[in-house]
């Protein structure tokens, strides 16, 4: 009897190995479309919030298995940030911060009580059940907005002296965080900014020593210990990277993801050894960042967001769950990820911004760029030597929707160069010649 009882448990030990569930992402079909989803919060294993650059606020209380739109308005959302179910802010681009008293199901621009005119916000950060911190703004200048009484009064933080512009945002108390962006000076490329005091001082951590990156998204995990950074770079043509700090942000490597330019906004892991990053297409790892693949289950991402040790999401053209599908919703209530040709998504980007012309090219002694610009936005179009220098900007700040030709005279010597388009929806380039 005893050897019957044993071949059992072995038996039922081996079904449970053989069927250990497998997490994978996936897309519910109800889920909304967008050209980007730039943000994305949960307050717990249910309820969350997602925002959009088409100016719509979403909330879901079934982990995403379905949402209700609560707000549209003509605003770019970049950020959303809850304290609690009740309380919650919502930054835009276009000069504006929303806060929410009942979930979402009324929201209103507190952008007044803030005193200082300011651009926009990209980051949200809430440190503890009182304060909270907001960044801006990706196209500069760097500040900071701190409240202490859950966005009743604010205090403005200029950050010109640390940053050219700040994307991102983590605290994990009310005196201790850190803050992302691009370098004060940008051949220095991307920067982290560490703060012990609340944001009175601040001390650089990292530089990515690269001409025109960006650190844009980071994260910590919730061992308190390891962290994560996307590397940006927005004039094209280098390897793609990102950070890793093994000791709670004061020390940071620089890693490399491919040998080939992937544009990237999205850095997020499960674990130390699970993760993903990426912007128009998606790589993804699990050996801890040593080797990446390319995993094509969606396009446009900007913000990883994990829930639990279970249950994580990705906000990019739509919303996309990573769980166990037997755990989470029956196989009739997702869908198939769907593979595109994201050659075709970058040359046709939503909104279908372009860069229609070079010309002439190649150049002597000026040069003329004509692009078309989709809808209302803000702009950076700047030229770059073939090394990521800027060189000189054509453009820079608020656009309305049209076609545009701009003359540049130049006296740049021989060789390769490259006119990049970087918006609030994504970045074009594209090279041209001097002889």
């Amino acid at each position: 009897m005893r050897k019957i009882f044993l071949l059992c448990i072995l038996a039922i030990s081996s079904f449970c190995g053989f069927t250990q569930p497998v997490p994978e992402w996936f897309t519910y079909p109800d889920s909304p479309t967008s050209g980007r989803f730039d943000d994305i919060f949960f307050v717990n294993d249910s309820v969350g919030w997602t925002v959009n650059g088409d100016g719509e606020i979403y909330k879901t209380v079934n982990a995403g298995k379905y949402w209700d739109l609560q707000l549209s308005t003509g605003d770019y959302f970049r950020a959303v940030e809850f304290f609690d179910e009740n309380v919650g802010f919502a930054g835009s681009l276009f000069n504006k911060l929303y806060k929410t008293m009942d979930g979402g199901e009324n929201w209103y621009d507190i952008s007044d009580s803030l005193e200082i005119p300011f651009s926009g916000i990209c980051g949200l950060s809430v440190a503890d059940d009182s304060t909270i911190y907001a960044c801006g703004i990706w196209y500069s200048p760097a500040y900071i907005f701190k409240s202490t009484d859950r966005g009743h009064t604010w205090e403005f933080i200029n950050m010109n002296a640390y940053a050219y512009s700040l994307v991102d945002m983590k605290f994990t108390d009310k005196d201790h965080g850190f803050a992302t962006g691009q370098s004060d000076d940008l051949d220095e490329g991307g920067v982290i900014l560490y703060t012990a005091d609340g944001g009175e001082t601040w001390e650089v951590k990292t530089i990515t020593d690269h001409p025109n990156d960006y650190v844009w998204k980071i994260q910590l995990l919730e061992d308190s210990i390891t962290m994560f950074g996307a590397v940006a770079n927005v004039s094209g043509g280098f390897s793609t990277r990102f950070l890793k700090s093994p000791d709670a942000g004061d020390t940071w490597e620089i890693k490399l993801v491919d040998d080939d330019y992937y544009y990237v906004e999205m850095c997020g892991f499960m674990n130390a050894d699970t993760g993903w990053t990426g912007s128009y297409e998606c790589l993804e790892t699990f050996d801890g960042g040593e080797t990446w693949h390319e995993n094509t289950f969606g396009y446009n991402f900007n913000r990883f967001f994990k829930v639990n040790e279970n249950l994580a999401f990705a906000s990019a053209s739509t919303i996309h769950v990573y769980a166990d599908t037997n755990y989470v919703a029956p196989p009739d209530t997702i869908i198939d990820t769907t593979i595109i040709d994201t050659t075709v998504f970058i040359n046709n980007m939503f909104p279908a911004h372009a860069i229609i012309d070079i010309a002439p090219n190649p150049a002597n002694d000026f040069v003329s760029v004509k692009y078309t610009i989709d809808k209302y936005t803000t702009i950076d179009l700047s030229v770059f030597d073939i090394s990521g220098h800027l060189l000189h900007r054509i453009y820079h700040g608020l656009i309305q929707q049209g076609a545009y030709s701009q003359t540049w005279d130049h006296d740049l010597p021989s060789g390769e160069y490259v006119i990049c388009l970087h918006s609030n929806e994504g970045l074009l380039w594209k090279k041209f010649i001097v002889q």
